[in-house]
């Protein structure tokens, strides 16, 4: 029998080598790759991206005057809410289809404007196409919108994004103008009013009570209890032990530790009935505060709720101008219109 020889491993000149053997493949496989990669790249229409870039500034026409009769004083809407209404209102349907009627479905999309053969119009199959290039995107922890609009061609591309950025100013102006939006105004400072009056009467509870961490609070008293209630149970079971065995000196040294343990043990539960009563205090001031915190969380889903209506008012103040615009809002038919008089 002869001994199999082991092979030595393979190292980096292993390697090399068949490369450099089928180099003419791997330089072929590799040329074809670039080859089309190029190709497509000449082949395939470039896309072009026309952005733009708005500041939501807090100016008046986002605070609205207090109840309270001080003319002066003015409420601010929370920023983060303001800029994702505003970016839900530039990316409506209405605007895009303003912008779409300006420019004309065959300048946009050419390949749309012919009659289509389901019941969706050329403007809403164009609205539809517009939406997927658009992006409008509000930037984390700032006051600024990022709009950005993708096309085949760049002057469409950029045409488009400044006619949506020009329709939403005017629609902006045109809503805050409207004397529908100082009753808004009205019902979303009473909202506010209401939500930071919860607020303030579930602070002054905490303060009054020092009800500022109710569960760390309620962990002590228990430990506490459990910890007297220990000591009342140690405490009987000297007292039953001396009552058992009253002349062993080691249990009981003299005839006066018996009264005293009988007075340890009536301190003790005193102190035990203490903590029951503080504990049982204790869950009623929870029950009060949970109350009050109830109310300040529905006060402050009605001020968002507020807010909201009062965005949506702007976004849809001519959402149903015309019955194919309510339909498509609603995404119902309209059976009958009626014609309204002055």
């Amino acid at each position: 029998m002869h001994d199999k020889k082991e092979k030595p491993p393979r190292g980096p000149r292993d390697f090399l080598t068949v490369l450099f053997k089928h180099r003419i493949k791997v330089g072929g496989f590799f040329l074809a790759s670039v080859l089309i990669a190029a190709v497509g790249s000449f082949l395939l229409p470039p896309t072009y991206e026309a952005r733009s870039s708005l500041t939501v500034k807090t100016g008046r026409e986002y605070v609205t005057p207090r109840d309270s009769g001080d003319a002066g004083a003015l409420m601010l809407l929370q920023l983060e809410e303001v800029v994702n209404s505003e970016v839900r209102i530039l990316s409506s349907r209405e605007l895009i289809e303003k912008v779409l009627a300006t420019m004309k479905v065959e300048t946009v999309y050419p390949e749309l404007a012919a009659p289509p053969l389901s019941t969706t119009t050329p403007l809403q199959a164009a609205a539809l196409a517009f939406k997927k290039n658009l992006t409008v995107e509000g930037v984390k922890k700032s006051n600024v919108i990022e709009v950005a609009f993708r096309h085949k061609d760049p002057r469409v591309a950029a045409r488009a994004v400044n006619l949506l950025v020009d329709g939403y100013r005017e629609k902006h102006l045109r809503v805050f103008s409207d004397p529908r939006a100082s009753f808004l105004e009205k019902q979303l400072a009473g909202y506010d009013a209401k939500r930071k009056d919860s607020e303030q009467r579930m602070e002054a509870f905490r303060r009054k009570n020092r009800f500022f961490f109710p569960e760390e609070q309620k962990s002590l008293l228990l430990k506490r209890y459990q910890e007297a209630n220990l000591l009342v149970q140690n405490t009987r079971r000297e007292i039953r032990l001396a009552r058992e065995r009253p002349k062993e000196r080691e249990t009981v040294e003299t005839p006066a530790d018996l009264p005293s343990l009988n007075a340890e043990a009536a301190a003790q539960a005193r102190r035990v009935r203490a903590l029951e009563d503080e504990i049982r205090a204790f869950d009623r001031l929870d029950t009060a505060f949970q109350a009050l915190k109830r109310e300040a969380d529905a006060d402050q889903k009605t001020y968002r709720a507020g807010l909201e209506l009062a965005f949506l008012s702007e976004s849809a103040s001519e959402s149903f101008s015309t019955p194919g615009i309510a339909e498509r809002q609603l995404a119902l038919p309209v059976l009958a219109t009626i014609r309204h008089r002055d």
